[in-house]
């Protein structure tokens, strides 16, 4: 039996507490900082961290915690859960992928694990040595945002040269848990907040869910598969009772994002998921005053389209696509 100690919250077994961890201060003097939920077990078990909003218009996940922090009986659990419903807290405010404000706009999920630098960096920092290390897994949430229609996955951490093969295991296994069909494999990924919780140890998966092309009729729905989700890893993990419920069938991907050369008027011609053949036309760019064709993106291999960029006016070296090549079913 553990006591679980956050900043300057500690939380005794089989109790539920919450805080704010302080990062810095805005011009105003309030504090930035990072919201957290901690449950704590009344018997041994794995601690569970999971967050969301790390890309500030990527909501599903935060959505989730706070209803599972409702739901989570501290009682009836083994080991602990850490919720982080929103980690770039200046990005969430603004609905944005990156924190507006900051003098060099940062991808927060390609920092970590941080520094005492600029802002987001001492966030990431932060957030990754004073709740992620204290995990022995970790789920972090991510989605189509404010941009892309995404078909949900879930990424998980291949072996690589500085990620042990037991960590690797346990991340498909989590992943595999977790329960949507479309799994996809993380390489090399210095900075994504997974990765480098692999490089320490830490077991992780990244659900993509939900985004703004999915709120108007689907925002509960899409809630509701993380917050599923998470109960199904609890489940595998042996933290609550029960058995995870996954799908009939889980295909396993390795994932290539496709940019566009032009900037323009994007006019997607294939909608996600659907599989295609190489050198299928997924979409087009052209020119927004008079219709002259841009630019084509076509299907590299055959595969699985499970990213279509949904702005229709896209910069030049836009992600407009994600394909993915099927290795197998899990």
């Amino acid at each position: 039996m553990r006591k679980i100690k956050i900043g300057d919250v500690t939380v005794e077994p089989g109790t539920k507490s919450r805080g704010f961890l302080k990062v810095a201060n805005r011009p105003d003097g309030s504090a930035v900082g990072i919201p957290f939920i901690v449950i704590n077990g009344a018997r041994d078990g794995p601690i569970l961290c999971v967050d969301a909003c790390v890309h500030g218009d990527e909501v599903e996940g935060t959505e989730a915690i706070i209803k599972l922090q409702k739901m989570i009986d501290p009682s009836k659990l083994s080991g602990a859960f850490i919720g982080v419903p929103v980690v770039n807290i200046l990005a969430f405010e603004s609905s944005d992928r990156m924190n507006p404000l900051e003098h060099e706009r940062t991808d927060m999920n390609r920092i970590f694990p941080g520094r005492e630098r600029y802002l987001s960096e001492k966030i990431a920092f932060t957030h990754f040595n004073e709740i992620v290390c204290k995990s022995n897994y970790y789920i972090s949430f991510h989605g189509g945002g404010m941009t892309e229609y995404i078909e949900p996955m879930v990424y998980y951490q291949k072996a690589v040269s500085s990620i042990s093969e037991e960590v690797a295991k346990r991340s498909l296994e989590i992943a595999k848990a977790f329960g949507v069909e479309i799994l996809y494999r993380g390489h090399e990924s210095p900075g994504i907040s997974v990765y480098e919780a692999a490089r320490k140890g830490i077991p992780g998966i990244l659900p993509e869910i939900g985004g703004q092309c999915d709120r108007y009729r689907n925002r509960e729905t899409m809630v509701d598969l993380c917050v599923k989700g998470v109960l199904n890893v609890m489940k595998h993990l042996g933290m609550i009772e029960g058995k995870p419920e996954p799908p009939p069938e889980q295909k396993d991907l390795d994932i290539t994002t496709l940019y566009n050369n032009c900037g323009g008027l994007w006019i997607p011609e294939v909608k996600a998921p659907k599989f295609v053949e190489k050198g299928t036309v997924l979409g087009r760019i052209i020119n927004p005053f008079f219709g002259d064709e841009l630019e084509v993106i076509k299907a590299p291999f055959e595969g699985l389209v499970v990213m279509t960029w949904m702005v229709p006016v896209v910069q030049a070296g836009d992600w407009v696509c994600m394909i993915g090549k099927v290795l197998g079913n899990l």
